[in-house]
């Protein structure tokens, strides 16, 4: 979906959307970074970086060192930067014959998504292929789309993955379910 997005962006014109922000690097401005992630977990129907398009929109790709570097610090905004905390994901593709990072950026649940440590009115959205700071409106209109936390989506354990089956009876689940 973020291919399909992403080639909708750049034709017949360049234009940042909703949902699609180019980027070529991490913002050397921590906040700004927080701003983008706290918009598209903001935004219905989520919304994606994507990292090796410049501001003019065209394919610059992307090397190994800065995708580590932009999914490190990504990722620890996403975990930390925010409040509630951001789900993200990534993927590495050819675009073009260039290498470029797509980041998905969930839409939370619970909302508005805001920078950790800040007042509401530090919680933003996107609006016209732009990151802006939430109004009143949009603030009551994010609190009133929340919804409740469903139990799926809690953390169960911060126990490394190894560990998780260990402490599962899932023998005996998978005998319940009739599952070999």
């Amino acid at each position: 979906h973020a291919l399909e997005l992403l080639e909708k962006s750049l034709r017949p014109f360049p234009q940042e959307l909703n949902r699609l922000d180019w980027k070529l690097d991490v913002s050397q401005k921590d906040n700004r970074t927080h701003c983008h992630l706290s918009a598209f977990a903001n935004t219905e129907g989520s919304g994606f970086l994507v990292f090796g398009i410049n501001r003019n929109g065209s394919i610059e790709g992307i090397d190994e060192i800065t995708i580590e570097k932009v999914l490190t610090k990504i990722a620890n905004i996403a975990r930390d930067g925010l409040e509630p905390s951001v789900a993200i994901d990534h993927s590495v593709e050819e675009f073009h014959e260039r290498t470029i990072l797509l980041i998905y950026v969930v839409e939370s649940n619970i909302k508005p998504v805001h920078l950790r440590g800040k007042p509401l009115e530090e919680s933003y959205i996107r609006s016209g292929g732009q990151t802006r700071k939430m109004d009143q409106n949009d603030l009551k209109n994010a609190i009133l789309s929340s919804g409740p936390v469903r139990y799926e989506e809690t953390i169960a354990s911060k126990s490394p993955s190894t560990d998780v089956l260990q402490k599962l009876d899932y023998v005996r689940l998978f005998d319940m379910l009739g599952i070999p």
